[in-house]
C-alpha cells in the first residue's frame, strides 16, 4: 500500500508536472522496473513503495533501451567519424529478441538528446557494460547528431583504445543506448515498445539486434 506523505505535489512543482499526474501515474498492478540506488532513496525519504514509484517513473520518463546495430564498421579498420546511430520512423528488432515497434522523430529527439547532455558528450561504451557489468570506460563521445533520409546519425570522437581495437576488428556493430516511453509501462524488456525519446549513449558490440536492412552501410 502507498503511503502519499503530500509528496507527490512537491514533485510535480519540479518536475513541471500538472497537478495530479505524478499522482495518477501509479498503477495498483504489473511488473516494475528495477530503481537505482538514488530512487531507492527518494522512496525512503518521499515514503513511497518502491514499486510504484518504479511504474510512475517509467510512466513519465520512459525507459532505458539497449538494442545492437546490424552494419559492421567499415572493413579496412577505420574508426569513422560519422556512424549510423538509430533508425528513424518505426522499427523492430530482429528474430527472438523481438521489441518494437519502435518510433522515432529525427527532429524531436535531436532536440531532446541536447536538452538531455549532448554538449558535454554521450559516452560509447564496451558491449554496454556502463549497464551489465559496472565498467563505464568511454570508447568514444558523440559530439554531434544529424538526420541523413530515414536515419540519425552520431558524430564520434573515439579514444585510441577503442581505435586500435576496431583496426583490430575486435568489434563489428554500434549499439544505442536510447529513452523510450513505453506503449505499455508495465511491458517486460522483452517485449517493451514505445516512443524513442532521446539517446543516452551507445556500444561497441558484437551482437546485433536491428533487422536486416533498417541502416545502409557506415561510412566515415
Amino acid at each position: 500500500m502507498r503511503k502519499d506523505s503530500g509528496a507527490d505535489r512537491r514533485i510535480e512543482q519540479i518536475l513541471g508536472l500538472q497537478d495530479g499526474q505524478f499522482s495518477a501515474a501509479f498503477s495498483p498492478s504489473g511488473r516494475a522496473p528495477v530503481l537505482s540506488n538514488t530512487e531507492r532513496e527518494i522512496c525512503r525519504m518521499m515514503n513511497h513503495d518502491p514499486r510504484d514509484f518504479a511504474r510512475a517513473r517509467a510512466r513519465l520518463f520512459g525507459r532505458t533501451v539497449l538494442m545492437s546495430m546490424t552494419k559492421s564498421l567499415p572493413a579496412d579498420g577505420r574508426a569513422p567519424e560519422w556512424i549510423e546511430i538509430l533508425p528513424l520512423g518505426d522499427f523492430t528488432t530482429r528474430g527472438s529478441d523481438g521489441r518494437g515497434p519502435f518510433h522515432a522523430d529525427g527532429a524531436k529527439v535531436i532536440a531532446a538528446t541536447k536538452a538531455n547532455g549532448l554538449a558535454r558528450g554521450l559516452p560509447i561504451d564496451y558491449d554496454h557494460r556502463t549497464y551489465v557489468a559496472d565498467d563505464s570506460r568511454a570508447a568514444g563521445w558523440i559530439r554531434d547528431l544529424q538526420i541523413r533520409a530515414q536515419t540519425l546519425w552520431a558524430r564520434v570522437d573515439w579514444t585510441p583504445a577503442a581505435k586500435a581495437a576496431i583496426a583490430r576488428k575486435e568489434f563489428r556493430f554500434i549499439s544505442p543506448v536510447f529513452k523510450c516511453q513505453p506503449d505499455d509501462p508495465n511491458a517486460s524488456a522483452d517485449d517493451i515498445s514505445g516512443e524513442v525519446l532521446f539517446l543516452r549513449g551507445a556500444a561497441l558490440t558484437n551482437d546485433p539486434a536491428l533487422s536486416l536492412g533498417e541502416l545502409s552501410r557506415l561510412a566515415a
